[in-house]
């Protein structure tokens, strides 16, 4: 993301607290209040605070983010566009809005083809989603115009409103659908059953768990646990992780549905289970000789952890009738 780029009739560039007094009038038309709600701000000091705890923090973690919108031949204000993320969803989605007296004059479009370019060429991002209002007609029309298309209903767990989740790959080879991601510290009946489910797909025949029973004892053994799910927009589980307590220790588990492997979801999975903690150890099975219950071969994961920063401890090894594996290491002081 550069600080100033431009289009034909635009220049994106940076927000700084110096819009606190443009965001205050964006965030109070009546478009912005109907489509993506009331944020509160009713001062430019909440305004210049919102600037602060939200896209300057941004732009420090991810490189990129929202651009204010400007006028080329006048220099005024009069929208915003850019990317954002959601804790709880796989990609990075779409997002835009104007000033009343500038919509339907092509600025969305203009300015949005810009940041979909900008994070295929520059980015390398492999997908966009965009989440609209059910009643947003025109943000609708332009996301399908733009080559989006829904997916299907999604809702924010703080309210429950029912929003439209649109979906744009940037790749030509197969994306991951959107994924919402859920992290929890208990799992219901239902996700327990779904997680053995994917487990005895993806592990080797060894350590299939035979009954409900089997994974209940596992857990059992497992301290201070915290689950992480990825689940499609029906609610299917794709994806589960782990991280728990032994010997005074962080360790994580985690496996992926056949059908999003190699999509790049094991990383951002990955990801969400590193956030807040310093260190992650786990076993890794490192050779090709297992074989999972449908009689294909286990392939070692150990690549994708390695590119995915962790280390290897070829000399702490796990040797048992049923699995042998060597011991993996995360350090974020390392990275």
């Amino acid at each position: 993301m550069h600080n100033i780029s431009f289009t034909e009739r635009l220049i994106l560039r940076k927000v700084t607290v110096e819009d606190a007094d443009f965001l205050l009038e964006l965030f109070n038309t009546p478009s912005w209040l109907q489509y993506i709600g009331d944020r509160n701000i009713h001062t430019v000091e909440e305004a210049a605070e919102y600037i602060a705890n939200g896209p300057l923090p941004f732009y420090a973690k991810h490189g990129f983010g929202s651009y204010c919108l400007e006028l080329r031949d006048s220099g005024k204000r009069i929208g915003m566009c850019g990317l954002y993320k959601r804790d709880n969803l796989n990609y990075y989605d779409l997002g835009f809005a104007l000033l009343p007296e500038f919509e339907g004059k092509g600025y969305a479009r203009e300015a949005c083809e810009f940041v979909i370019e900008e994070s295929r060429e520059a980015l390398k991002l492999q997908s966009l989603l965009a989440i609209t209002d059910k009643s947003n007609l025109r943000s609708i029309q332009l996301l399908e115009r733009l080559g989006f298309e829904w997916k299907g209903d999604f809702s924010f767990e703080d309210n429950g409103e029912i929003l439209n989740c649109f979906q744009l790959p940037l790749r030509e080879k197969p994306v991951a659908p959107p994924l919402t991601i859920v992290v929890t510290n208990e799992l219901t009946s239902t996700q327990k059953e779904a997680v053995r489910k994917i487990w005895n797909n993806v592990y080797p025949e060894s350590l299939v768990l035979h009954t409900p029973e089997d994974f209940e004892r596992y857990l059992e053994t497992l301290g201070w646990k915290q689950h992480s799910l990825m689940e499609n927009l029906s609610g299917e589980l794709l994806a589960w992780g782990i991280t728990f307590e032994r010997e005074n220790d962080r360790w994580f588990a985690m496996m992926l549905d056949p059908s999003i492997q190699g999509t790049g979801m094991g990383t951002v999975l990955l990801k969400r289970m590193q956030t807040g903690k310093s260190k992650l150890s786990g076993w890794v099975i490192d050779h090709n000789n297992a074989v999972r219950a449908d009689g294909k071969p286990y392939l070692s994961p150990v690549e994708f952890y390695l590119k995915n920063k962790f280390t290897l401890e070829p000399e702490t090894r796990l040797e048992l009738p049923s699995i042998s594996a060597v011991c993996i290491r995360y350090n974020h002081e390392n990275n």
